[in-house]
């Protein structure tokens, strides 16, 4: 199902210039007349204002700015190490393993992360990465030991030391170990 309308977070939908598929994530462009008229106009009008979607590489690719992640279900570990990045063309550059027994990057002070175009974290799940490489059967007829995840990956981190809990859920995880790696993803591509 596709629909000409978005919820920006007003008061009232904005029009799009295309359909889009409803429950889908929309980059917009406000461009600057539209985003002259907001000062002055009332909420109930906005819907009169037509928008423009536009690729979510725009605001990184032209302004510079950080613009979210991209998640990426897969059949198992395997088809994450042999997959080419979002763009379908490359490979990633660096792929980092998170785990309670990675290393703790807090106690690391020789971590730093090489300049990169495709970084892929990976997140193990409630069993963590050790359980995804047991249950993978092409890494298990490989023969690798699952004390030896770690050796998949570039880095094999603990980004949340001493979390008080055995696990902790995935979407707690992510924001707080994007968060973590943010200064050495600065860094790496500065």
């Amino acid at each position: 199902r596709l629909s000409k309308l978005v919820d920006l977070g007003f008061k009232h939908p904005f029009r799009l210039t295309k359909n889009m598929p409803i429950k889908s994530r929309v980059t917009i462009d406000f461009g600057k007349d539209i985003a002259d008229q907001l000062q002055s106009m009332p909420s109930n009008k906005f819907n009169n204002l037509v928008v423009n979607p536009v690729s979510r590489q725009v605001p990184r690719e032209e302004l510079g700015v950080y613009w979210g992640y991209s998640v990426r279900v897969v059949k198992d570990l395997s088809a994450v190490l042999e997959s080419k990045a979002l763009d379908g063309e490359e490979s990633y550059d660096v792929i980092i393993g998170t785990s309670e027994h990675g290393k703790n990057i807090y106690e690391n002070n020789d971590f730093r992360l090489p300049p990169f175009k495709h970084l892929l974290i990976l997140f193990g799940g409630a069993k963590g990465l050790e359980h995804a490489l047991l249950s993978d059967a092409s890494l298990v007829k490989k023969g690798i030991p699952e004390d030896k995840v770690g050796d998949l990956f570039h880095h094999y981190l603990n980004l949340i030391p001493r979390t008080g809990t055995r696990t902790i859920s995935t979407e707690e995880a992510v924001p707080i170990c994007l968060a973590a790696l943010e200064p050495y993803m600065r860094v790496a591509n500065s």
